[in-house]
């Protein structure tokens, strides 16, 4: 797995697909442990650099908790009344209420790469 070393940070990352870049990242919870998301340290570097690393000036950001399209929470790490702020305090934010499930994974999927194809810079 490829890594980006620096003096603040170890970034392992992946690189999967083609077309305008997307981030995805787990900012905690979610099973953010670093076994899980290739043993990178520390968890939140200043920025993007492994992004500029890859050449992106432009790209999206996707993580667990982020809002404008959000999937809200109902357990203890993600509150519903946190989603339920996030949704009201948001301007132009898509809420799918239904996506904790595999009977609404294919769904979430459409409906993520909707959001993303709509709000992708041309």
């Amino acid at each position: 797995m490829p890594m980006l070393k620096r003096a603040d940070a170890e970034i392992h990352y992946e690189i999967h697909g083609a077309g305008f870049p997307v981030l995805l990242y787990a900012p905690g919870g979610l099973k953010s442990e670093m076994s899980m998301w290739g043993g990178s340290s520390p968890a939140y570097p200043n920025g993007f650099p492994w992004m500029d690393h890859l050449g992106f000036k432009k790209f999206h950001v996707m993580g667990g908790c982020a809002p404008l399209y959000l999937q809200p929470g109902t357990d203890k790490p993600h509150p519903a009344h946190t989603s339920a702020e996030i949704a009201e305090l948001a301007p132009n934010i898509e809420v799918q209420k239904d996506w904790r499930g595999p009977e609404f994974l294919q769904e979430s999927i459409r409906r993520v790469h909707d959001f993303l194809a709509r709000n992708t810079p041309q």
